[in-house]
């Protein structure tokens, strides 16, 4: 038996034969603490181990962390993933992998890294590495939920465009999946990118509430009745409460000047969101922000976004069926009214300002970089990132009313003599 072996054998005995009925309220404590520094010393075993798999693997000599560590024992591919993804990150921050060997961090302080360094370009991820210390720092004062969030906005400080780069991978890796099973039940399951998760959530927490309160009798707002609220939703459009309802904390400081390097854009859940969708739900979203100072105190909850009135959006509905956009043919209720010059820009909430732009092309303007301007006669022009004129749309209903008028305008005759139709 090897050294190896006989030392894992001995802790297997020496945990198994622990008597924890002989332990009062303290050790309690005390045992509770060295479990998990045993149990970070054993993450760090298996990231070890793991690095030690790359190793042959590169020298020919055996397989890769993923395989190994998925082949042996009793574990997910998703739990083996994870390890092989620690293995991965104490390759390039060899200063991580000591603090987890130390047990000053969690395996999961890795996770938090691993996630954030997925599909970084190469600039991005040789200047995280080069902050290592500083992440080792923050690690080891940090509860993992908190790590996370601090790691995600340092990656969004290196590339300085505020998260918009990381919104745009979520928003493309959301994903939603049905199935029946033998007994008739539906089930779905997927992900969402924080805006339309909290976009969702709560338009489903406000629905729930909705439906208690409409109640005859007294009802809990259980996960039976969310579902209800869900279905509801769904079938009514935007539901009985119209527009999304969203509150987001600023600092200060970004509320005044604009965004910075370290700006607080967070929804009330923590999740963060770059500028240009803030500006996208400020076109026709309830947002309510929560001006927080340098400690995190609100100073100022401000005042609800404004938004298009019942009256303007029915006036749009008298000019457009669809999307407002060159070629799309999405229906104008699926649409949100966007600002051309926008409200939080001191844009007027007027029909003169409001165009319908449905989901993917709302993002377009804001998140994609494309700009558009509305003529008088509400021709909408329309601009490629890049600045180069790409396509001119007129509103649908319009373009249909001047087809209609022209076709029964009086047509000329060789003669210069108006020739009237005839009904």
């Amino acid at each position: 038996m090897s050294s190896f072996t006989a030392t894992v054998e001995n802790l297997r005995h020496a945990l198994r034969d622990c008597n924890v009925s002989l332990l009062d309220e303290g050790e309690l404590r005390t045992a509770t603490a060295e479990i998990r520094t045993t149990e970070r010393l054993l993450a760090a075993f298996k990231m070890r181990v793991g690095q030690r798999a790359n190793e042959l693997s590169l020298a020919g000599a055996g397989a890769d962390a993923g395989t190994t560590l998925l082949g042996v024992g009793d574990v997910s591919a998703g739990t083996a993933r994870t390890e092989a993804a620690r293995a991965d990150v104490a390759e390039h921050m060899p200063g991580l992998a000591d603090a987890l060997t130390d047990g000053r961090i969690a395996g999961e302080h890795l996770d938090a890294v691993a996630r954030a360094t997925k599909n970084l370009d190469a600039k991005t991820h040789t200047a995280l590495q080069d902050g290592e210390e500083a992440l080792v720092d923050a690690a080891s004062r940090m509860p993992v939920d908190v790590f996370n969030r601090h790691v995600r906005r340092r990656v969004d400080q290196i590339r300085n465009d505020h998260g918009l780069e990381r919104a745009q991978q979520q928003r493309a890796q959301s994903e939603f999946r049905s199935w029946t099973d033998a007994t008739g039940m539906g089930h779905f399951r997927g992900q969402l990118d924080p805006e339309r998760f909290t976009v969702l959530t709560n338009a489903i927490e406000r629905q729930t509430a909705a439906l208690a309160n409409d109640s005859d009798c007294p009802v809990t707002k259980n996960a039976n009745l969310a579902a209800a609220a869900l279905v509801e939703l769904v079938s009514h459009g935007n539901g009985r409460h119209g527009r999304p309802h969203i509150s987001l904390v600023v600092d200060a400081e970004t509320a005044l000047a604009g965004p910075r390097s370290n700006s607080v854009r967070q929804t009330t859940d923590g999740s963060e969101l770059p500028p240009e969708t803030i500006d996208r739900f400020a076109c026709d979203s309830v947002i309510r922000k929560i001006v927080v100072d340098q400690r995190g105190v609100p100073i100022d909850v401000g005042r609800n976004t404004r938004t298009a009135t019942e009256g303007q959006w029915a006036a749009l509905k008298g000019i457009y069926t669809s999307c407002a956009w060159s070629g799309c043919s999405r229906p104008v209720d699926w649409c949100q009214a966007h600002h051309i010059h926008e409200w939080e820009h001191s844009g007027a909430t007027n029909l003169g300002n409001l165009i319908p732009l449905c989901s993917q092309h709302h993002h377009s303007v804001h998140e994609g970089k494309w700009t558009i301007k509305l003529l008088p006669d509400r021709t909408l022009r329309i601009h490629r990132p890049d600045g180069a004129h790409w396509a001119d749309s007129v509103p649908d209903r319009l373009e249909e009313w001047l087809a209609d008028r022209t076709s029964r305008l009086p047509k000329r005759t060789s003669s210069g003599l108006a020739e009237h139709q005839t009904e």
